[in-house]
């Protein structure tokens, strides 16, 4: 069953077209990779669907609703969460106050201590118990990627679109955060990932989808990506093992 379905989604900045009549659909339960180079709109993409930037022309229908003209927090409220490639935290509040925000985003009505009881368990689910009382600022790179995903999660998404979690994590912290994504699949939700990490894409992913300039380049199983002359040309530089 479909929980996402993007139909020619573009947008041009100043006759730029960054993101070029895109097609996809996400399945309930899939874990779909996201790969290009540099600049090949995966995270403009990531904007798109998340309601950060309106496109040009295209639709992005969850779960049967056109979300495409929503504001971030009416689609966020409906049940698509993200992380970002560069850390968004509230850099001076504590690690447990970042959580609380987002699970007080999410129910209103809840009480602190139901929030902060709920945030506390995110925070062990994601591997950062102990530094709730730290400011989120200390945290090192790869625990302020932990708490973006605790974060996110406080939200009780459907859809999580997490965009490099990855990227500056040594080889323990990326085996860490893969088991992460296993783990968080494993609650039901769905997700979407942005990852240069190319062995951890092979890992985790059902199909991958290859954007190149904009448009897409290619889409399958992961063994099918990896041996697409096309996309070792533009991408990979060579065969990697799934």
């Amino acid at each position: 069953m479909r929980i996402l379905e993007v139909q020619g989604i573009t947008v041009r900045f100043s006759g730029l077209v960054a993101v070029a009549g895109v097609d996809f659909h996400i399945d309930r339960g899939e874990v779909v990779g996201l790969i290009g180079p540099n600049g090949a709109g995966k995270t403009t993409l990531f904007n798109l669907i998340s309601g950060a930037i309106t496109p040009s022309s295209g639709t992005t229908v969850f779960k049967g609703e056109d979300i495409t003209r929503l504001k971030p927090s009416e689609i966020c409220r409906r049940g698509i969460a993200r992380t970002f490639q560069l850390v968004k935290l509230f850099s001076d509040m504590t690690v447990l106050e970042n959580v609380m925000l987002s699970c007080l985003f999410r129910k209103p009505r809840v009480t602190k201590e139901e929030a902060a009881k709920e945030s506390l368990e995110l925070l062990d689910f994601v591997g950062l118990n102990g530094m709730e009382s730290l400011p989120a600022r200390e945290l090192p790179i790869g625990g302020q990627k932990r708490l973006e995903v605790a974060r996110a999660l406080a939200t009780h998404p459907e859809l999580l679109l997490l965009d490099e979690v990855m990227a500056g994590l040594n080889p323990a912290e990326v085996s860490e955060a893969i088991e992460s994504i296993k783990q968080i699949r494993e609650k039901g939700i769905t997700i979407m990932l942005v990852e240069h990490v190319m062995q951890a894409i092979m890992d985790v992913s059902d199909r991958v989808i290859v954007l190149h300039n904009g448009e897409k380049l290619a889409e399958g199983m992961p063994c099918d990506i990896t041996t697409n002359e096309t996309v070792i040309s533009v991408y990979l530089g060579g065969t990697i093992s799934c």
